[in-house]
């Protein structure tokens, strides 16, 4: 509805004139930012220095996906061992993987996804 079909309605309707320029105000005052997003149950369970880690884990693996070989210019961080099934955030558990190859593997190890690790663990 337009905003001067809203006014006619309201007017017709026996709206006073505070309540039109209020609700118009209303109508035409910017939107405020979103808030912060709350964090996700995942996020939850990621250290709070994982930024770092994810960069650190990219150069060691030098931006190359552990699963294909494929240099990333997206690279995603994947848990060896998943965090859903008991892995953990250690260096140790991270490599760099390609968005398809981290989409593929999901929530399994290598092993269950039947994909050895380019250049062994970790």
């Amino acid at each position: 509805m337009k905003i001067s079909a809203l006014i006619r309605a309201m007017a017709e309707a026996g709206a006073s004139i505070d309540l039109i320029v209020a609700t118009v105000e209303k109508i035409e005052a910017p939107a405020s930012p979103p808030s912060a997003p709350l964090p996700n149950a995942r996020q939850a369970l990621l250290p709070r220095d994982w930024q770092a880690r994810r960069v650190r884990v990219f150069e060691r693996d030098n931006y190359e996906c552990r699963y294909c070989g494929k240099v990333c210019v997206d690279p995603h961080c994947d848990h060896i061992h998943p965090l859903s099934r008991g892995g953990s955030s250690d260096e140790g558990n991270l490599v760099t993987a390609c968005p398809t190859c981290n989409l593929r593997k999901k929530d399994r190890t290598p092993e269950e996804w039947g994909v050895a690790l380019i250049g062994g663990r970790a």
